[in-house]
């Protein structure tokens, strides 16, 4: 046996190392017990040598386990004796001629060696640590916790001085340490982690702890530990989804989702919401405490007088209050047009003087639309009425308004207001307001004005010279001339007088008759004219007005030399009375008497109907009412009298009828035929009184039968229940009548309801009930009589339904048995009853379960409405005959009107019943699985077929034991990965199966080879018993696979060439990152390594070509993923990163490099990027056909998006309020940005027009935040002549183009940056236009058609693209895409 003789090694102290035995054929064995006897024993001849331990490394024997190995040392250098093999005896066991040999048995004694080994450190120490992975509470300082890390090493611990240390790049050394822990034992020595300085939850959740351990050789050995911090309450909430600031129309109930979460992920305690006010709005708004939907009742901003709302919405822990967050919200409430213009007047009667100007004395005449912007704008005016052109006299000032304005109204046309012309006297004008944006929306109000009278008119002669011709012969009295001065001013007489002395002449002041005072007054043959002055004065003195008016008129009175009289017309003395519908011919009187003195008179009667007229109530009628009703007839008495008889005449086709006129005022002319000179005719007014009969029966006025009308049953008896209006148009004595009432129908009897007999008020008279019979109204004829006539009219009268019927049981079944395994819904019985009350909710009848036992209601319930019973299992009971309840009592109350108390349907009755239930017994009990912990089987990957785990599979069933409920067998559901696994795995689902005995235990075994198969696996396993029905259970287990390692990893997120997108207003250093929806958590950074272990483990490295990585990290969240957070806040926009992934085995991804991460700024509003854009259109009808483009507006919101994110819409609107007289001339398409003319252009009128663009993510053009920048642009549209282009800056830059002469299309096209547009403005001036970016390229797009091309002759041809697939694909292709106009 050949020995090293090298001298011994001192690098790794004193210490020996476990000792190999080799033998001469190489191989490695322990001496056995009789040659280690035999050596002992022969100590004294024993030589001894020093073997270093490095001599045996060529064995392949190795201790087997610490515990082996130190049977075979001593505390200090440690002598053993090598047995060469005496098998053979004298056998030559080494080459090397200096080696000793043993030839017998019997030369032991002589050869005995005695070797030393000293130890040396040439083993890597191992690591290992308990519990895994660690936890530790957060917020500890100098704190030892219970993970213990193990270390191991071959080398032993004596004199082994160990150095353990936690490396990385968060400055570990001064984070963590190590104390020993434990007793040290030969080959172990235990350590625990020590915790210097806190740990942060929210910094770092899980610490990917890089462990590595030094041994006196400064041999190396590590682990990676994973150390979950442990959160602790210290963070308030925060807000995943606040409301910061939110725009609704009013009178619309709102629903906000609001949601925060535990500031203490790690905790992630439920959150509770509350609102906190500055002014209380609680009654318009309130969150839901533990949901945090924000409910806004609808809100009358005009009657509140407020838009805008402040007040706080709150998240807080909701064990705890004082950890709170809390957040400025703004709720803006939006017009709508609810609201008309409303006219105040006070008063609504106005006296003003006639014929003045003047502003009509009101005290309020105010004019109001609550309402906001234009929907509170409107015009005001005046209507006429009645069909007279009151209005056009006034004028109304101002003649529109905004929400509260005064008004006035003045006379305009002071002339028209004639109190002289009845119809003036006094009238109504409307008042009219009217909203601008839509006319149908308006008010009015009718004003009543009344004129004053006053003396603001003159006298008026009919001409200013009269002229007569009078016999000499005249007598006293004799009538010359009525010279009669009118005044229009209403109650103003006129007294006429002669001027002067003029004898013999007389005139009547108020008529202005001239006569004779005496006789021979004229005499012609001394003076044949004579001129009179005739003086006319009005009378009229008021407040307004003292002065009086006086005029003057000249008379001429021609003398003639002849001689004759006048007939007389003598009518009766006293009034004349006709009873209406008299008979054709009756007479009225005969005392019309006509005398003529003459001898040759001929006298006639007739009645002059154009002079005639009647009344009625002392108002006139028309005459075509009495015209012709009456004739006279002549009776010559003598050659100088004649008789007159008045009849009616029979000719008239209708009757004389008092109800159309009571008076008439009948003109009768008598003349002489033979009259030389004076008049021959006489007239003279009969006033004709007509006298009513009975002849019309009474009426009900309009609407009084339809009258709605409703008594209460079980009224009060004399209870007023209403009135029937009725009138009779006959005249008084005539038109007195009386009610009556008779029911109708064998429903309505005739006592409930009485009637006054004089003025038709209905009351209750009897006890009314409507439920059995059903009945909903009664009906009721109303009998009207004037002693002549009766007139009938029907009624309904409603009867409103109390609550006067208690409810009553029907016949349902009250014992019934069910099985113990009754699931919820099972129905178990019905409580039947029924109330007779007619209506509801007074025959509508609750059901509820009445007792106050809690475990009935855990486990019955009722329906409320149709009292089916049902299992209803809650709280954690349920149905079950094992637990000794076999019986349930439930007492069921049934009440009617119920959820009505206190409203004002009346009383709620009740009564109780009950149901009895049995429970029928089933095989019921389930097998229930063992705990996870009690079976945790273990396989290797290098397991083969059909290995057998090494602990069984044993369930309970709690069903009689020994028998088929309780005999089990087993299946395996489902397997799949739980954790550690490779990914893309096929092929495991028949993974493993189980077997068993069919009795109590089931055993896994592999089905397969578990290469690849590495890691944690969950198995659902299913245990089921042998009864009817079969019931099972199942439980999911992990079962590990221990790994091996073979790939590289693979990132998955990011992706490459993808655009991350977060949202800038969420972000917070080291906290989770959100997407730019400011909702979703940014994706882990994930790789795929399939190699199990360490060689699975994955981190990710950042860096930047530009410097972007400074603002950001990394935090390790599980094997194969981390967490990218902020290390400080930046600004939204644009940042590159590069991203590599390495395993524990050092192999590294391929990089991502550039990798672009936008952060978004969501609460930006959309934004021009140029304020002011320059374009053309032509004047007249050829610019009607034409368009124009606007430039695009930018959106921050959509900042490097992805090819398949929808982007946020924006819509373009032309502001109307900005030169709206340019505006209107102008529509613009909100989508497609194409702007149009309106109205035709006139270059002579106007030359430059300016419009204003607004552009919002609405569709309704509201502008969320009008203090945004940007938001508006201004376009400046010239009118040019012979345009011509010329290039200034030569620089092309490609960018996307349409035209609407190739609709649905657009491609990218050159443009030159910077051009100069000059042409003629409309007064032939030159006109020179700098333009520059967009505004040049639509320049150029423009003059492009003016050279015969377009877009696409320059366009880049690759970018041609279709800008409708989404349309065509919507519509399945049948769709029209026109290209041209």
């Amino acid at each position: 046996m050949p020995i090293n003789r090298s001298p011994p090694s001192h690098s790794g102290g004193t210490n020996h190392s476990p000792i190999c035995y080799s033998t001469a054929d190489g191989s490695s064995e322990k001496p056995t017990t009789n040659q280690t006897t035999m050596l002992n024993n022969q100590t004294q001849r024993q030589r001894s040598y020093s073997v270093s331990e490095n001599s045996c490394k060529q064995s392949s024997y190795q201790p087997q386990s610490p515990a082996t190995s130190s049977k075979n040392n001593t505390a200090s250098a440690q002598h053993v004796n090598i047995l060469p093999n005496i098998l053979q005896k004298n056998s030559n066991i080494a080459k090397n001629p200096d080696s000793p040999k043993v030839h017998d048995a019997d030369e032991l004694m002589e050869h005995g060696i005695l070797l030393t080994l000293e130890n040396i450190f040439d083993n890597k120490p191992s690591v290992t640590y308990n519990p895994s992975p660690c936890r530790v509470e957060e917020l500890q300082t100098n704190f030892i916790t219970n993970c213990i890390f193990t270390i191991y090493d071959a080398d032993g611990m004596d004199r082994n001085i160990l150095r353990i240390q936690v490396n990385g790049q968060y400055n570990e050394a001064d984070i963590f340490d190590f104390e020993e822990f434990g007793e040290t034992r030969t080959y172990e020595k235990e350590y625990k982690l020590r915790i210097k300085k806190p740990l942060h939850y929210e910094e770092r959740a899980v610490c990917n702890l890089d462990v590595s351990v030094h041994d006196t050789s400064n041999n190396t050995g590590n682990i990676f530990a994973i150390l979950e911090v442990i959160d602790l309450p210290n963070r308030d909430p925060i807000w995943v989804r606040p409301l910061t600031t939110a725009t609704f129309d009013e009178k619309q109930e709102q629903f906000f989702t609001l949601n925060a979460i535990d500031g203490d992920t790690g905790i992630n305690k439920p959150i509770c919401y509350r609102l906190e006010f500055e002014e209380d709005y609680s009654e318009l708004m309130s969150i839901n405490k533990t949901t945090g939907v924000l409910h806004v009742v609808p809100i009358d901003r005009d009657i509140l007088q407020q838009q805008i709302f402040n007040f706080y919405t709150c998240a807080y822990k909701c064990d705890n209050s004082s950890w709170f967050i809390k957040n400025t919200t703004i709720l803006i409430v939006q017009d709508i047009n609810d609201h008309i213009p409303e006219i105040i007047m006070e008063p609504n009667l106005v006296q003003i003087l006639e014929q003045k100007y003047l502003t009509l004395p009101m005290d309020k005449f105010i004019i109001e639309d609550i309402d906001l912007g234009i929907n509170a704008t409107y015009k005001a005016y005046l209507m006429t009425t009645n069909g007279i052109s009151y209005s056009e006299a006034f004028s109304l000032v101002p003649n529109s308004g905004y929400q509260q304005t005064n008004f006035s109204l003045t006379v305009l046309k002071a002339d028209q207001l004639d109190y002289e012309i009845e119809e003036w006297r006094n009238f109504d004008i409307m008042i009219c307001a009217e909203e601008v944006e839509n006319s149908a929306r308006r008010s009015n109000r009718t004003l009543r004005i009344e004129l004053i009278n006053w003396n603001d008119e003159w006298p008026i002669f009919m001409f200013d010279s009269y002229e007569v011709n009078i016999m000499e012969n005249v007598t006293k009295g004799t009538f010359l001339k009525q010279i009669y001065a009118r005044d229009r001013d209403f109650g103003d007489r006129v007294n006429h007088s002669i001027v002067g002395n003029m004898s013999g002449l007389e005139i009547n002041t108020q008529a202005g008759v001239i006569f004779t005072s005496h006789d021979n007054v004229f005499d012609y043959e001394r003076q044949t004219t004579v001129l009179v002055q005739i003086q006319a004065k009005d009378t009229l003195i008021t407040e307004h007005s003292k002065t009086l008016h006086t005029v003057f008129a000249q008379l001429t009175i021609n003398i003639i030399d002849v001689n004759d009289e006048t007939p007389q017309l003598r009518m009766p003395r006293a009034i004349v009375n006709i009873t209406e519908n008299a008979a054709p011919s009756t007479l009225l009187t005969d005392k019309i008497e006509v005398r003529d003195a003459d001898t040759t008179a001929n006298l006639t009667l007739e009645i002059l109907w154009n002079a005639t007229y009647a009344t009625k109530s002392g108002q006139e009628v028309q005459s075509e009412l009495f015209i012709n009703c009456l004739l006279i007839e002549s009776e010559a008495e003598s050659k100088n009298v004649l008789n007159g008889l008045l009849r009616v005449n029979p000719a008239f086709e209708a009757q004389v009828d008092y109800e159309k006129y009571d008076t008439i005022f009948l003109t009768i002319q008598a003349r002489d035929l033979n009259q030389e000179i004076n008049e021959d005719t006489v007239i003279a007014v009969l006033t004709i009184r007509v006298d009513d009969v009975n002849d019309n029966p009474p009426n009900f006025k309009s609407g009084t039968l339809e009258e709605p009308r409703k008594v209460t049953e079980m009224e009060t008896i004399s209870t007023v229940i209403g009135s029937i209006e009725a009138f009779d148009i006959d005249g008084p004595g005539n038109n007195n009548f009386t009610f009556d009432l008779r029911s109708i129908g064998n429903l309505t009897e005739n006592y409930l309801i009485s009637i006054n007999n004089g003025t038709g008020v209905l009351r209750v008279n009897g006890s009314i009930q409507c439920d059995v019979p059903r009945i909903f109204h009664l009906e009721y004829e109303i009998v009207l009589n004037d002693g002549v006539y009766t007139t009938i009219g029907k009624i309904n009268i409603s009867i409103i339904d109390i609550n006067n019927r208690v409810p009553e049981t029907d016949t349902f079944e009250q014992q019934v048995k069910i099985y113990e395994n009754a699931t919820t819904g099972e129905i178990v019985g019905q409580i039947k009853a029924f109330d007779r009350d007619r209506d509801f909710p007074h025959n509508a009848l609750e059901f509820s379960i009445s007792s106050a036992i809690s475990d009935i209601h855990n486990l019955f319930e009722i329906n409320a409405t149709t009292g089916i019973v049902k299992v209803n299992l809650r709280n954690g009971l349920h149905l079950d005959r094992d637990n000794g309840i076999t019986y349930h009592y439930i007492p069921v109350d049934v009440k009617d009107n119920f959820n009505f108390n206190n409203r004002g349907y009346g009383p709620v009755n009740q009564i109780s019943t009950f149901l009895n239930i049995s429970l029928l017994d089933v095989n019921d009990n389930a097998p229930i699985m063992p705990a996870k912990f009690l079976f945790s089987p273990e396989f290797s990957e290098s397991d083969t077929k059909d290995t057998l785990s090494k602990i069984q599979l044993i369930a309970e069933d709690k069903d009689e034991y020994n028998t088929s409920n309780s005999w089990l067998s087993y299946n395996i559901l489902d397997i799949r990965p739980a954790s550690d696994n490779a990914d893309n795995l096929i092929g495991y689902e028949d993974l493993f199966g189980i077997i068993g005995d069919n009795r109590a235990y089931g055993q896994l075994t592999s089905l397969k080879p578990l290469k690849g198969f590495y890691g944690i696996w969950q198995i659902e396993i299913e245990a089921f018993d042998h009864g009817t029905p079969t019931l099972r259970n199942a439980s999911k287990y992990e079962i590990l696979v221990r790994p091996y390692n073979f790939h590289a990893p693979t990132i998955i997120f990011p992706v490459l060439h993808k655009t991350i997108r977060l949202c800038h207003s969420l972000q917070e250093p080291n906290r989770p990152l959100f997407q730019a929806d400011c909702v979703s958590r940014l994706p882990h950074f994930e790789a795929f390594d399939p190699d199990g272990g360490e060689y699975g483990d994955i981190n990710f490295l950042l860096s930047s070509d530009v410097g972007h990585d400074k603002y950001f990290q990394l935090s390790k969240n599980s094997r194969n993923q981390s967490s990218l957070y902020l290390q400080e806040l930046v600004p939204a926009g644009i940042y590159y990163l590069n991203i590599r992934a390495t395993d524990g085995g050092g192999s590294s991804s391929e990089d991502i490099r550039n990798l672009k991460i936008v952060f978004v700024d969501m609460l930006g509003n959309p934004m021009f990027l140029e304020r002011e854009f320059y374009t053309n259109f032509t004047e007249n009808d050829d610019g009607l056909t034409e368009e124009r483009l606007i430039p695009e507006a930018f959106d921050p919101k959509n900042e490097g998006l992805n090819l398949d994110e929808e982007p946020y819409k924006l819509y373009y609107f032309i502001e109307e309020t900005f030169m709206p007289e340019n505006a209107e001339l102008f529509q613009l398409n909100k989508e497609t940005r194409v702007l149009k003319l309106a109205q035709m252009l006139d270059r002579e009128a106007i030359e430059i027009y300016r419009l204003r663009i607004k552009v919002t993510n609405s569709e309704n053009g509201l502008i969320s935040n009008p203090n945004s920048v940007n938001y508006t642009m201004d376009i400046i549209i010239n009118v040019v002549i012979n345009p011509v282009l010329k290039v200034t800056d030569y620089s092309l830059h490609k960018h996307p183009e349409g035209c609407m002469s190739v609709r649905g299309f657009t491609a990218e096209v050159e443009r030159y940056d910077s051009v100069i547009l000059t042409g003629l403005d409309r007064k032939g001036a030159p006109l020179e236009l700098k333009l520059n970016g967009w505004n040049a390229r639509i320049a150029q797009h423009e003059m492009d058609p003016l050279n015969g091309k377009l877009y696409i002759d320059t366009m880049d041809r690759a970018t041609f693209a279709c800008t409708c697939w989404q349309v065509i694909n919507n519509k399945g292709g049948r769709v029209e895409i026109p290209f041209y106009k």
